[in-house]
């Protein structure tokens, strides 16, 4: 519910809301709690008979746009998440990818005089650290 009232068509008045007038907003929402789709509900649609009720017509709609969007042509799925999805799922991946190139990892202790060289087997080079 968005608080509204001012003048509008499809303002709704739901008296147990802490705001009692607004504009009715159904949202779909990823994991991460991003908004996906979103629908306005501007009142009762009188063109069709209705075997389900309102609020499930309207999830049922948004994720059927949710599925229609998700495939290709040849009908295999496609995956797509919002942007802040992607980048956390990217970052995970990448740390997971440089894991798998780590072969062994060995901490030193800083106040020492003289660091230990290492040698990396991946690469045949030596390194300081």
């Amino acid at each position: 519910m968005i608080p509204w009232r001012g003048r509008l068509k499809f303002r709704q008045y739901i008296p147990i809301k802490s705001h009692k007038c607004g504009i009715k907003l159904f949202k779909l929402c990823c994991t991460e709690g991003y908004t996906w789709s979103a629908k306005i509900y501007a009142g009762r649609d009188t063109s069709e008979i209705r075997q389900v009720g309102i609020a499930e017509g309207v999830c049922i709609e948004l994720a059927d746009k949710l599925l229609n969007e998700r495939k290709n042509q040849q009908g295999k799925p496609i995956k797509r998440m919002c942007v802040l999805c992607y980048q956390k799922k990217r970052q995970i991946f990448e740390r997971q990818e440089a894991r798998k190139n780590v072969k062994e990892t060995t901490t030193y202790c800083q106040n020492r005089p003289k660091l230990p060289q290492m040698y990396l087997n991946c690469f045949n080079k030596y390194h300081t650290t």
